[in-house]
């Protein structure tokens, strides 16, 4: 381990506080300095983050119930719970059989009048190609 991350850990065991701290503070601001946004949230898991990425998404008005949402035949409960919570059509589309994510192939056969967005999955450590489903949602005017 990096002589940086034992600093790091000690510095955080020492100060008794391990999620809520100084520092998870300093790294939401950076955060959002780095993507342009006024505010960044750290949460706990992916499963809250997906709840909190719909959750906002639904708020802002960007999506409503009975908008279509496409997403990968292959993924985790927490990535379909908040889309069906919030009454979002759910799309299911193939995968690849190499990677286990979206089949950037079945993306566009998927997408109709009421699709809103692309819910891009990364399957057991495997990135999903965001270079591709950012050309296809820009280009079909989608959220990703």
């Amino acid at each position: 381990m990096g002589r940086y991350r034992k600093k790091a850990i000690v510095a955080a065991v020492e100060s008794n506080s391990f999620t809520m701290g100084q520092r998870t503070k300093d790294f939401e601001e950076a955060l959002a300095k780095e993507f342009g946004s006024k505010y960044a949230v750290f949460v706990n898991s992916g499963s809250s983050a997906n709840l909190l990425a719909v959750s906002s998404l639904v708020y802002s008005k960007k999506l409503s119930r009975g908008d279509e949402i496409t997403i990968p035949a292959v993924s985790w409960s927490t990535a379909y719970t908040p889309l069906v919570h919030y009454g979002l059509k759910l799309v299911f589309v193939d995968i690849d059989k190499y990677t286990m994510n979206i089949d950037l192939d079945k993306i566009d056969g998927a997408i109709g009048a009421k699709t809103k967005a692309v819910f891009a999955v990364n399957v057991l450590g495997n990135p999903a190609q965001y270079d591709v489903i950012i050309d296809i949602c820009q280009k079909n005017n989608l959220v990703l």
